[in-house]
């Protein structure tokens, strides 16, 4: 082979490696506006299902899902439970069938959890047949592509349509309700130790939700509080006081479909559907913050098609949620898409004074010095819980003394008797241009609520 073609061909592969990196790189800069959905429309597609099961390997930056009812209601080959392990890289937008050796049998309405400390996906009981219900436990590795069924000395009665989630706190698998039997519900609290392989009941007590089925259940990790929504109302429930309180209710939140916590902005987030039956109406999507104990309905322009049964999970590192999948109605089919959110940061707007007592609030940015800027409280909001460390304006933090202390102070800056919070920043470290009319200031209470104020500037030289 001649010198030539050595150099034509060497130069064929490099180009062909660098469009296929391009091209992967291109997949994972994805661009989501804040508050959008998307649908990926990956080239492999699981099969169409609904009552599967989704949660997030953070260690392997995947979303698992296992198992599901595929078929249909009304057409051949009607319902069948289906075992399949599947996993979704958002990065290169693609699923694998993982098809492992050994895998639970087909099962739905089987809500699963990722427990990141030993990096195994937890599966539990499930539906196998139209009556028939399991107790067994499996976890999932995905490193190792296994499953491994484990044998503990009692387990709860064999169920479905529970609600589950993983207080990673505490380092508890908690399960709540579900269907035993031929329609039986149950109220039980239940909390799996994965050190012990043991089950133990917790008697909980409190304002205990009634005939819970199929109601999602997530772990809100700031505040320590597994939360569970089901007909309008919101329930959380605390581990170490092993009770349960009805928090919020409001009619207007739509049926629910799948919900998930996002680390990211400290919100709980949920899909669902204006129609009574689950599967019909409009596609609503709401977010929850426990803090403020509000629900903001999120309103995005593009959202998936309306639908019931799906699932989904949060993938922090990419900070997306992945739905996938679900039924809807009256054509009484399954779906195969997949969906991803991009979460949109909610803020608690608050009053702010830049340079207070002055107006216009001119700011040289060639100054050396500081700008002061008050955030003011109110009767509804007391700027004293504010954490100085996480304040920025203009996205310049907040200038320390030589000895490393915050530049802050209380205070009573505009005589209503209110203690307000008073913050210097480096003026050199504003991100503010010529043409700039406002600033904002950015932070967080110390329970984590997220603020955000405006003020006007005049930017001089």
């Amino acid at each position: 082979m001649s010198n030539r073609i050595i150099r034509f061909f060497s130069v064929m592969v490099c180009i062909m490696v660098i469009v296929s990196f391009c091209a992967i790189n291109a997949i994972a800069e994805i661009n989501i506006e804040p508050n959008s959905w998307i649908d990926m429309n990956p080239s492999i597609k699981p099969s169409a299902r609904h009552y599967h099961a989704m949660a997030y390997d953070s260690q392997s930056d995947r979303v698992i899902m296992f198992g599901g009812w595929i078929g249909s209601v009304s057409n051949p080959p009607y319902h069948r439970h289906n075992a399949e392990t599947w996993a979704y890289d958002f990065n290169t937008n693609t699923w694998a069938d993982m098809n492992p050796l050994v895998n639970p049998s087909g099962r739905a309405e089987i809500p699963i959890v990722y427990n990141s400390k030993i990096d195994k996906i937890f599966l539990y009981g499930g539906r196998t047949g139209i009556y028939e219900t399991s107790n067994e436990i499996w976890l999932y590795d995905f490193d190792n592509n296994t499953w491994e069924q484990k044998f503990p000395s009692f387990t709860p009665r064999a169920k479905f349509g529970y609600s589950i989630g993983y207080d990673t706190k505490n380092e508890k698998v908690i399960l709540f309700g579900g269907v035993t039997g031929f329609w039986s519900f149950t109220n039980e609290t239940w909390e799996y130790d994965f050190s012990n392989n043991d089950w133990r009941n917790r008697n909980a007590t409190g304002d205990i939700p009634i005939e819970v089925v199929d109601r999602p259940m997530s772990y809100d990790s700031k505040s320590g509080k597994m939360l569970l929504y089901a007909s309008g109302k919101t329930y959380s429930y605390d581990y170490e006081k092993n009770e349960w309180s009805e928090i919020n209710f409001l009619a207007n939140i739509p049926s629910p479909v799948a919900m998930t916590y996002l680390s990211q902005t400290d919100n709980t987030i949920l899909y669902g559907t204006t129609g009574g039956n689950c599967c019909s109406g409009s596609s609503l999507t709401w977010t929850y913050n426990y803090n403020s104990n509000e629900w903001t309905d999120m309103n995005p322009t593009v959202s998936p098609s309306p639908r019931g049964f799906s699932q989904m999970a949060y993938d922090s590192e990419s900070n997306k949620v992945i739905l996938f999948g679900g039924y809807i109605y009256p054509e009484w089919s399954n779906l195969n898409d997949t969906w991803a959110y991009q979460p949109k940061q909610i803020y608690q707007e608050v009053l702010i004074d830049i340079k207070p007592g002055s107006f216009p609030n001119s700011i040289n940015l060639r100054n050396g010095g500081t700008v002061p800027v008050a955030i003011l409280s109110n009767t509804s909001f007391d700027a004293t819980t504010v954490d100085p460390m996480t304040v920025t304006l203009a996205s310049a933090p907040i200038k320390r003394k030589r000895n490393g202390t915050i530049m802050s102070s209380t205070e009573n800056i505009n005589g209503d008797a209110l203690l307000d919070l008073v913050v210097h920043v480096s003026t050199q470290a504003l991100q503010l241009s010529e043409t700039d009319t406002e600033a904002v200031l950015e932070g967080k209470t110390f329970n984590g609520t997220s603020i955000r104020g405006t003020d006007s500037v005049r930017v001089v030289h």
